[in-house]
C-alpha cells in the first residue's frame, strides 16, 4: 500500500531521508512507496504508477551519479571481504581461489546492485531537490 506521497512542502528531516532510502532499498517509488518503479532490471519506469512521479529526474545526465556509487560501493565492498578474508586466512590465503572470486564477485555485484543504486540517487536527489512544477505526470485527462 502507497503512503501520502512525498511533496517539495514537506520538512527535510532524518526520518523524511530514512523513510526515503529505506523505500528506495525495497526498489519503490522514494515519493510515495509505490511498486511498479523499474519496468525491467535495468529500465527505470518513465513515471511511478502511483503517484506519476516523473522517475527520470533531472538532466539526460542526472544518473552518471549512479554510476559511481555503484562503482564505489563494489570496490567497497570487495576491499572489505579481501581485508577480512586475508586477516581470517593468514599466512596461508588460497591466493588463487581469492583472485577467481574476486573476479566473479567484481563481475555480478555492480550488476545486481544497480537498479538499488539508480532508485537510492533518485531518493537522495528528491530529498535535496524536491520535485517541483513538470516533475509529476499529470493523469487527469485533457479537456476537449
Amino acid at each position: 500500500m502507497a503512503s501520502a506521497p512525498i511533496t517539495a512542502a514537506d520538512v527535510r528531516t532524518t526520518s523524511l531521508a530514512a523513510r526515503m532510502l529505506a523505500r528506495a532499498l525495497t526498489l519503490r517509488c522514494p515519493a510515495c512507496g509505490g511498486n511498479g518503479t523499474f519496468a525491467r532490471w535495468f529500465t527505470l519506469a518513465e513515471s511511478c504508477p502511483h503517484c506519476g512521479l516523473r522517475l527520470h529526474h533531472g538532466p539526460h545526465d542526472h544518473f552518471v551519479g549512479t554510476t559511481l556509487v555503484n562503482f564505489l560501493v563494489a570496490e567497497m565492498t570487495w576491499a572489505f571481504g579481501f581485508a577480512t578474508y586475508l586477516v581470517l586466512s593468514w599466512p596461508n590465503p588460497a591466493w588463487d581461489a581469492l583472485t577467481w572470486v574476486s573476479v566473479v564477485f567484481m563481475a555480478v555485484l555492480p550488476v545486481t546492485m544497480y537498479p538499488f543504486t539508480r532508485i537510492t540517487w533518485l531518493a537522495v536527489d528528491l530529498f535535496f531537490r524536491p520535485g517541483g512544477e513538470g516533475e509529476r505526470k499529470d493523469t487527469t485527462p485533457i479537456a476537449p
